[in-house]
């Protein structure tokens, strides 16, 4: 298996290269090397884990060598079949079945940061699958340590409105308080709509003053959530200019709340431009992109473009067929892609 760090950006499965079974001490980290003549060096050990401190392998002899400043590149070593059986699964669009996979390579894999990469493929899945309790649950888990940078866009943070289960609003205040600034990110999310409100906004206002970037800028438009109804034109362009500073790999989320708001704000045509880019640019987060799909439509019928509408809805159905979206696609469909009214996406 060879894992390049770009990979992980966005929720793409491990590139399998037919490496034959060996051991995990044979493995090969490929780090950046300025002295190097080719800007790289090959180091052979266990990769052991990833943070913005540096990275840590660990040698035939046992001893954890610390390479501070590198940059990891990408990582050769073999995966356990359940794994590789999972990969394929994800690839193909099987989620279900690439989750099962992936949970038994779980219970077998001793390898930390093969380990780590399990478990966020394993919360991508649940993302898809709209099982957002897991989800936290298993990120939370994962994140409590130093979680390599590749990984954190994999955070189940939410950006759509709707209620929480209470099962995940006791997770989420559990975990409001984390010294992790993700962590506390991710569970101020889902409590910033409800009746935690005001412990949530305190949290959200903490990091958007103390947390390193994206979280910063991320809790800022947390907190913009709050917003959303009484947002004008003049604070959405501001919006915009925020987002257009994000790195691309943490737009997904902030182009829900910017969709949000122009829809709450009556203007249906920026409100279907802004929720279309979620599945044009964001694919990979296929929950959001799905999300898109059928809040762009909505808004489409709210311009009598019911037949564009329909397309959009079609297409959900096509491309996301695991997205709890479905039955409300299905649904515009059925009752002919008539238009109901100007409020806002549920």
């Amino acid at each position: 298996m060879v894992w390049r760090a770009s990979s992980l950006v966005t929720p793409s499965v491990l590139l399998l290269c037919g490496l034959s079974v060996r051991t995990a001490a044979q493995d090969a980290v490929i780090l950046s090397a300025s002295g190097s003549p080719q800007g790289w060096v090959r180091i052979r050990g266990q990769l052991e884990t990833v943070s913005d401190r540096g990275v840590y392998i660990r040698g035939d002899d046992g001893t954890v060598r610390e390479y501070a400043g590198r940059r990891l590149l990408r990582v050769e070593t073999s995966l356990l079949p359940e794994h590789q059986e999972g990969n394929r699964l994800f690839a193909q669009g099987e989620f279900a079945g690439a989750l099962k996979a992936y949970t038994a390579a779980q219970s077998k894999e001793s390898r930390p940061f093969v380990a780590a990469q399990i478990r966020i493929q394993i919360v991508w899945c649940l993302r898809y699958l709209g099982r957002r309790l897991e989800a936290c649950r298993e990120f939370f888990a994962v994140a409590a340590g130093d979680i390599p940078s590749a990984f954190a866009s994999a955070a189940p943070v939410s950006w759509l409105p709707g209620p929480v289960e209470p099962a995940l609003e006791a997770l989420c205040a559990s975990q409001l308080a984390s010294p992790s600034p993700l962590v506390a990110l991710v569970a101020a999310s889902y409590l910033v709509t409800g009746p935690r409100e005001s412990q949530a906004l305190v949290q959200l206002d903490r990091l958007a003053v103390t947390a390193s970037e994206p979280v910063r800028t991320l809790a800022w438009f947390q907190s913009c959530r709050r917003r959303i109804m009484t947002v004008n034109e003049a604070e959405l362009r501001r919006w915009e200019e925020v987002w257009e500073k994000l790195p691309v790999e943490w737009r997904a989320g902030p182009t829900a709340v910017i969709a949000q708001g122009w829809e709450a704000a009556k203007d249906y045509e920026q409100a279907a431009l802004w929720w279309l880019r979620l599945p044009i640019l964001f694919a990979g987060h296929r929950d959001l992109a799905a999300r898109g799909l059928l809040a762009a439509g909505r808004n489409l019928e709210r311009l009598g473009r019911t037949d564009q509408a329909s397309e959009l809805y079609r297409e959900l159905l096509r491309k996301y067929p695991e997205s709890p979206d479905c039955p409300a696609a299905q649904a515009r469909l059925e009752a002919g892609a008539k238009i109901s009214g100007a409020g806002p996406t549920d």
